[in-house]
């Protein structure tokens, strides 16, 4: 609820329709000049590594001659070690996950940006690849 009212687009990957659909919707809000903020990974992990991207929303860059910032985000706890409380994995209920993060101590959110890309100089698993390796790198140099 909270999500789609902050203007998320949910995709159902198991119906390829559904990408079109989407593809669709982002590049008409890239037509209006508005930012997106894609999650390529298409699902969320504890965030120890960085999931394979999924590149089939990233031909809505290319297409769009736009600019692609990889970024980063990692959640931290007071001595700068990964705090997973944030994690929101598998089944588990936004109120659990809710649940952790308001009793955890305290909760540092770390967020990397890397040098902007130029989509159109890549196809898309090619820039997949591309933002993957510059998220990952990000992790390393910041453990």
């Amino acid at each position: 609820f909270l999500a789609s009212k902050a203007g998320t687009i949910f995709i159902d990957r198991r119906k390829k329709t559904n990408v079109r659909h989407v593809s669709g919707q982002l590049a008409e809000l890239i037509r209006q000049g508005k930012n997106i903020f894609l999650f390529p990974e298409g699902t969320t992990s504890k965030g120890i590594s960085v999931l394979p991207f999924r590149s089939s929303l990233l031909q809505v860059a290319i297409d769009a001659e736009a600019w692609v910032v990889p970024a980063s985000i990692r959640y931290l706890s007071i001595d700068k070690l990964p705090n997973f409380a944030p994690a929101y994995i598998d089944n588990e209920s936004f109120f659990i996950s809710l649940k952790r993060v308001i009793s955890s101590r305290e909760t540092f959110v770390e967020l990397n940006f890397r040098d902007p890309i130029k989509a159109e100089n890549f196809d898309r698993r090619t820039l997949a690849k591309l933002l993957r390796d510059r998220i990952q790198s990000s992790f390393k140099q910041s453990v």
